[in-house]
């Protein structure tokens, strides 16, 4: 039986089946594997925030909360974090000079203080 099969598998079609196999397994993989980028969670003045980027704020935004991060709501920390990204592309795009680089930096240093308090009032 086994001889059988080897004998057969050595036709042009057997080839071309194999072919086949192999180029469906690939493209499948490529789509499992994910090589295109994902869809971005949000767009500003044609800059796009990704997932990993909100995932990076709302991990840091939970850190900065610390022990009451756990009862806080998954969803309404991520759009925290979305708000706080959006406000920062802003600024970025509106700063050029260092003195609005700096002035860039004590506003988003503000904007996490008072997050960090709209969620200790929720919180409590």
């Amino acid at each position: 039986m086994l001889q059988g099969i080897r004998d057969n598998s050595q036709g042009w079609a057997a080839k071309v089946i194999i072919g086949v196999i192999v180029v469906v397994f690939v493209l499948g993989a490529v789509g499992v594997v994910g090589l295109g980028s994902p869809p971005p969670v949000g767009e500003v003045n044609g800059e796009e925030i990704t997932e990993a980027q909100l995932q990076f704020i709302s991990q840091q935004l939970l850190a900065s909360i610390g022990a009451a991060a756990s009862s806080l709501d998954q969803d309404l920390v991520e759009q925290i974090a979305l708000n706080q990204q959006i406000a920062v592309v802003q600024q970025q795009q509106s700063a050029a000079s260092p003195q609005q680089q700096l002035a860039l930096a004590q506003q988003q240093q503000q904007l996490t203080i008072a997050q960090q308090q709209i969620v200790g009032a929720i919180a409590a």
